[in-house]
C-alpha cells in the first residue's frame, strides 16, 4: 500500500469513529447537535426553554407527550410549542398528520 492509500484508510477509520462518538454523545446529551445553542436557550423565557428542551429530548412529539414530561396542561404545552414554532421557524417545525399535531426540532447537519 502506498502512503496515500494508508492515509485514506486511516481517515475513513477516524471518520467512522467520530460518527460513533457523536452518536453516543447525542444519546447522552440531546442538546448536542440541536439548532439551539446555549446562548439561544438562555435568552428564552423559562417557560419556553422548558418546552424546547423537552422537544429536543423527545424528538418528534405531540403537546400531550410534552405535557406528560413537563407536568403542565396539554393546552399550555400546545400554546408554548406553537410559540416556539412561530418564533423559531428554522429550528422548530410543526407538522400535522391527520388530526394530530407533531412538533420537532430541525437538527443541524
Amino acid at each position: 500500500m502506498s502512503h496515500d492509500e494508508n492515509f485514506y484508510v486511516d481517515y475513513r477509520e477516524i471518520s467512522r469513529q467520530l460518527d460513533v462518538i457523536i452518536f453516543h454523545l447525542q444519546r447522552i446529551n440531546p442538546i448536542i447537535g440541536s439548532p439551539f445553542d446555549a446562548a439561544a436557550l438562555l435568552q428564552m423565557p423559562d417557560h419556553l426553554r422548558k418546552t424546547a428542551l423537552t422537544i429536543i429530548k423527545l424528538g418528534r412529539c405531540t403537546a400531550e407527550e410534552i405535557a406528560a414530561i413537563t407536568h403542565r396542561a396539554r393546552a399550555v404545552e400546545s400554546a408554548y410549542s406553537n410559540q416556539l414554532a412561530n418564533r423559531f421557524p428554522e429550528q422548530v417545525k410543526k407538522e400535522r398528520v391527520g388530526r394530530k399535531v407533531f412538533f420537532l426540532v430541525i437538527m443541524k447537519n
